[in-house]
């Protein structure tokens, strides 16, 4: 009598070898043949197996005799077998990234064979047709997820089960998603040196990302000054980057980068620019020194013609708008000798390439951009500071604007001389928020009375100067009334008055600064100072002085507290510099 293992191939002549095989396996899934002719032989050889096969842990039972001839006996032996996971570990880690097909697969072994069933979270799986499961001949089950969601994170367990037993296989599933920037940084920040510059920026994603500060093109390291923080709240990630004591060294252009493993992205440019706060008791050389024009009036380049506002970028470059040359100049800081034409200068008119009587400019750093008070053709316009620009857009229409300012969030404002009010925009917004005045012309608190130059602080405080109420308003935003801040006694040359004032500054510690047109002076309101002002420059009589204006109309400073004064009459721009 012959005893065969059909699994190992392995063949024994008798029962007890053959047994002593079976309880050698380490996975006793047994199938055996008997092959013989002579019946009662096998039946008592049987009998001896039964018993003894029987010890063999995890084998529950052993059945099935089948006489397939008279004179010949087929047995297989049989064992129900628990079933069991085919990999080394029941339990592992996967990830998708969300909107992604993925798969989960585990093989299972057994006798016989096992059935498998899915949970998700040790619930029944839902329901919807992006589920789906495949099970193969050799014992593999395969789950397959369409369009992977946010909500299908989780853990997923493949339960396989036969009369032996069951055993599970636990797949814990990760959703990544892409970080997305919700909150980012703004496109310029100046702030005053020694004090704290903040930038956040808020993301979601998941697994949670990390963030890379960037100063320019360099990793920004933790120091004593700089401190960097991250903040989870529910599904939004607020990354903080602070720089306490901040010092002029500290200027320039911060981003971030931030990424997990589904992918990375980069946020704003934040241009940090550093000023310094200018006392309250400052005062400035009397003398100025002209560093535009000059040469009489003319449209050569080394001259203006009747000039209006100006604008001083961060680099000392000064922008003006040079009236009756119908043209923006731009005068680089350390030439005195000639302007460049930037805008208009092609006559007088309404075509897109050309200006009437520009009164007033800015620089809108985000857009690299100039916006015009474009008076006579009563419009605002932009043009591009690009080398090769030829012409401008139309912005606001059907408005005779005097002055414009922008804020820190990049809205624009604009004073209309016509409607004696002043209106907020969005920028590419053609009507605009009422945000001062609009109640006819007149001198009531509710009132102004042809608005030139503005001045829009951190607060969003709207200063407006009310020219032919010979005074200076302040709207706090969201208010019906405005506050008088300078002047408002009259025209006069006391101290208490002003004459036709023209540009304003406003600087950090809420010091006004006034040019005081037909007074030909500067003169400067302390903060809650409502009674008179201080002469810093000028006020020595209508002249071509040094220490003269003929008509001082704009005025701004730089970011080292020096004074920039356009010198209507005279067509130039002098600076007097801080002492």
């Amino acid at each position: 009598m012959i005893y065969q293992d059909v699994m190992s191939g392995k063949r024994c002549t008798n029962a007890a070898d053959f047994t002593r095989l079976i309880q050698a396996r380490d996975t006793p899934i047994i199938i055996e043949e008997l092959l013989t002719t002579d019946i009662e032989d096998a039946a008592e050889n049987l009998k001896f197996l039964f018993e003894n096969v029987k010890a063999v842990p995890n084998i529950q039972k052993l059945h099935s005799i089948t006489v397939l001839k008279t004179n010949e006996i087929e047995c297989k032996v049989y064992s129900n077998i628990q079933p069991k996971v085919e990999a080394q570990e029941p339990v592992n880690d996967q990830s998708c990234v969300i909107g992604q097909d993925t798969q989960i697969s585990w093989k299972f072994s057994g006798i016989g064979k096992p059935g498998v069933k899915w949970l998700f979270n040790n619930k029944p799986l839902p329901t919807n047709g992006r589920f789906k499961i495949a099970d193969t001949e050799d014992g593999t089950s395969t789950l397959s997820i369409r369009q992977a969601e946010r909500a299908d994170q989780g853990i997923y367990t493949a339960v396989a089960t036969n009369s032996a037993g069951e055993a599970e296989a636990r797949t814990t599933l990760s959703i990544i998603i892409k970080p997305v920037i919700i909150v980012n940084l703004s496109g310029s920040l100046q702030i005053i040196k020694a004090e704290t510059m903040t930038l956040r920026i808020t993301a979601i994603g998941t697994p949670k990302p990390g963030i890379v500060w960037m100063k320019g093109n360099n990793k920004i390291k933790p120091i004593d000054r700089i401190h960097e923080t991250t903040q989870n709240q529910y599904d939004d990630y607020i990354y903080t980057l602070e720089i306490v004591n901040l010092q002029p060294e500290d200027e320039g252009e911060y981003s971030a980068t931030i990424s997990n493993i589904g992918g990375s992205l980069q946020s704003n440019r934040c241009k940090i620019t550093v000023s310094i706060n200018t006392p309250a008791n400052a005062t400035w050389k009397q003398n100025g020194v002209t560093i535009a024009g000059g040469n009489g009036e003319g449209d050569a380049t080394n001259q203006l013609y009747r000039p209006y506002g100006l604008f001083v970028d961060d680099d000392q470059t000064v922008v003006i708008a040079d009236a009756e040359n119908h043209r923006i100049v731009q005068w680089k800081n350390g030439d005195t000798t000639n302007g460049q034409v930037v805008a208009g200068g092609k006559g007088a008119g309404n075509g897109l390439h050309q200006l009437n009587q520009p009164t007033d400019v800015l620089i809108d750093k985000e857009t690299d951009s100039l916006i015009i008070c474009d008076f006579v053709n009563q419009r605002v316009v932009r043009w591009s500071r690009r080398s090769g620009t030829t012409q401008g857009e139309i912005l606001i229409d059907n408005i005779k604007c005097n002055g414009v300012a922008m804020d820190e969030q990049r809205y624009l404002y604009v004073s209309d001389v016509g409607k004696h009010e002043v209106r907020r925009y969005q920028l590419g917004e053609k009507n605009g928020t009422l945000v001062a005045g609009g109640n006819d012309k007149g001198d009531g608190l509710n009132q102004l009375n042809f608005p030139t130059y503005l001045f829009v602080d951190r607060q969003q405080n709207v200063y407006v100067s009310d020219n032919e109420n010979h005074r200076v308003m302040k709207w706090v935003e969201g208010s019906k009334e405005g506050i008088v801040v300078a002047g408002g006694q009259g025209q006069g040359s006391a101290l208490t008055q002003l004459y036709y004032p023209r540009g304003i500054f406003v600087d950090t510690l809420g010091t006004l600064y006034v040019a005081d047109t037909l007074n030909h002076r500067v003169m400067h309101w302390t903060q809650g100072d409502k009674k008179q002002g201080t002469v810093i420059v000028g006020g020595n009589g209508e002249g071509k002085g040094a220490n003269q204006f003929n008509g001082p109309v704009g005025l701004s400073f730089d970011r080292q507290g020096n004074l920039y004064v356009v010198d209507f009459n005279n067509n130039r721009v002098q600076r007097f510099s801080i002492e």
